[in-house]
């Protein structure tokens, strides 16, 4: 049985340089990987207001802090209050029930509502989150300057 051999191009053959060969020479044909790093530390110092610092800060701190509330009291009051009541009006106490009816009766209408008070809570912290972060863009948009307009860009807004 006869095999097959691949033929590679001859300028696939041509030595290429190691890393120790680029390494000793100190020239690398790639550009040096820079680490990556938040927008609002890359750019100027400058073009960052210390107010609008601050109240980004402040604003995000409240939400955090509301967030946190939240999240206490409904893992803490909320969902075990609702795993009394289901136990409770299901009987589930009273009655000799077996696991998969203690499951059928008291635990799947408990994990439902966990999961759907999960989601709304979810859908609160999201809003706050949203709410802050117009607000934190309306405080920049307030506090940077808009550019001048120049000629050209009027007449772009004219043309349209």
């Amino acid at each position: 049985m006869a095999t097959q051999t691949l033929e590679r191009p001859k300028e696939d053959l041509a030595e290429k340089p190691t890393k120790a060969k680029v390494a000793a020479k100190g020239d690398s044909s790639r550009p040096k990987k820079t680490p990556t790093r938040p927008a609002w530390l890359r750019m100027p110092k400058a073009a960052v207001p210390p107010r609008l610092v601050a109240w980004s800060l402040f604003l995000r701190g409240i939400v955090l802090a509301v967030d946190y509330v939240v999240v206490t009291v409904v893992v803490t009051g909320i969902i075990p209050m609702l795993g009394v009541f289901l136990h409770r009006q299901a009987a589930a106490a009273g009655v000799q029930l077996s696991l998969e009816g203690k499951i059928a009766v008291w635990g799947m209408p408990l994990l439902a509502a966990t999961l759907l008070i999960t989601a709304a809570t979810y859908v609160l912290l999201r809003a706050l989150w949203r709410w802050s972060s117009r607000r934190i863009e309306k405080l920049r948009d307030d506090v940077t300057e808009p550019e001048p307009e120049t000629s050209r860009a009027r007449s772009r807004k004219a043309g349209k």
